[in-house]
Order: C-alpha cells, then structure tokens, then sequence
C-alpha cells in the first residue's frame, strides 16, 4: 500500500510520517480518477503512478495550515512587519500559536532600523540569522534574488541599506511559500495572515459540527450565522417587550 513520503526520503512510508485527518479519503478519490483515467482515456500507468505521488503528497501536507488554524484562539494571534510596506513599519496580523514567524520578522524590522547594510550586524546576531533564520548565507540569499530578479542588482549595489532589505523581505515572502506548500518541519517559519475573530469563530463552533475545518462550507456557516441572529434578535424583541 502506498504511505505518505517521509520528509527526508523520495519512498512513501516511514514510521514517524504524521497523516491528517482526512488524508484517506482524498487520497482514496485520487486514485479513483487515475485509474478512470487509465481506462476510460488508456492513461498509461507510469503517468498515473508519477501523478498519485505527486499530488498524493500535496493532499498529505495541506490540511496542516488549516489544522492549525482551525484551533487557533483569540489572544493567538501578532502583529508583524508587512512583506510590501517592511521599510515603513507596515503591520499585519499573523498567526503567532505554532510559529515564531511574527518573533523573528519583529526581530528583523529592529535590525534593519539599527543598522544601514549587512557588513555592520555583529557577527552573533549574522550567525544567527544564517543558521537558524534564513538557512542560508547572505549571499546565497542575494543571488537567488538576483538571479530571479537582475533588474534589482544596480540599486542594491547603490544602496546597501536597500540590499538588506531585499533580504528580510525575501524571508517574509518564504514564511508565506512555506505556509502555502504545508512544510510541517519549517512550520516556525509559517507566515499565515489571521486576526482573532477566527479565534473567536473557532470558540463559537466548538462543541459543533463546525468545530473541524473539514465539516466548514461557506453555505453551512452563513446559514448557521442568520440562525443565530435570528435567534438573538428574536431574544433581545421578547425582553423589550416584556419590559
């Protein structure tokens, strides 16, 4: 049978390999369609199997975020530098349970007031940054940017200051790409934007159908949302009245 692939490995299977809720049942659908495929359409199987990897895998990792986010209270939420507006000192709100992302951005936003290039952040705070933030060297980090974007390499050779922030920006926009592809080991580096009316939301349905993403369709929750305010308006008519 197949199992889903191990974070280290290119075979699915693996004892540590944490499966979702949810993950069988999408895999099983998977599957369904690629043989439907390789009979109805004579799909050859090679191309079948590579598929059912592939997007087997990405079924595997996407129900992470939205775990994560479906217990989510009020007071677990932060404010962090914007990825567009990070030189001006932009806040967004961020999921703080679960990640050091808004930690580590704030952190960068302080560097980046303090110093005015690269070359003068003492040598603790660069391996730091490095090692444990970036997991990569500065200049590895510039050159992908460069290579990516080579209209940029003037002004940030022009501007050291400017240099830097293409770097911490870079980090920002990573946390948003680690957060989308459900990296569950890189999670403390999760940029995922939320307030705490999801918090609340969440301690609204606890106790419900609701309470699992999985169960959560915009047509259900705006149905439960007018029933509840009928509800109240209907309480709140009757003590008037009776008043």
């Amino acid at each position: 049978m197949l199992r889903p692939k191990a974070s280290s490995g290119t075979v699915w299977g693996g004892p540590n390999v944490k499966i979702p809720p949810g993950f069988y049942w999408n895999f099983a659908n998977l599957i369904k369609q690629e043989l439907r495929d390789m009979i109805e359409n004579n799909k050859p199987a090679e191309a079948a199997v590579v598929k059912i990897d592939e997007e087997g895998n990405a079924i595997l990792k996407q129900g992470f975020v939205k775990e994560m986010l479906s217990e989510t209270e009020i007071c677990d939420t932060a404010y962090a530098p914007s990825e567009t507006l990070f030189e001006f000192g932009t806040k967004v709100q961020v999921l703080k349970k679960g990640t050091l992302f808004p930690v580590r951005a704030n952190k960068l936003f302080q560097i980046y007031q303090q110093y005015e290039s690269l070359s003068e952040i003492d040598e603790e705070t660069k391996i730091q940054l490095e090692n444990v933030y970036f997991n990569k060297t500065f200049d590895e980090i510039y050159e992908s940017i460069i290579e990516k974007q080579p209209n940029l390499a003037q002004k940030a050779e022009r501007n050291q200051k400017y240099k830097m922030l293409l770097l911490f920006k870079w980090y920002l926009q990573r946390g948003c790409l680690l957060a989308l592809e459900g990296e569950e080991e890189q999670k403390v580096n999760f940029q995922v934007h939320c307030g705490p009316s999801l918090g609340a939301f969440n301690h609204w349905v606890k106790g419900t159908e609701l309470e699992s993403w999985r169960n959560r369709h915009v047509d259900d929750i705006g149905e439960k949302m007018m029933n509840e305010t009928e509800s109240l308006l209907r309480r709140r008519l009757d003590t008037l009245f009776l008043h």
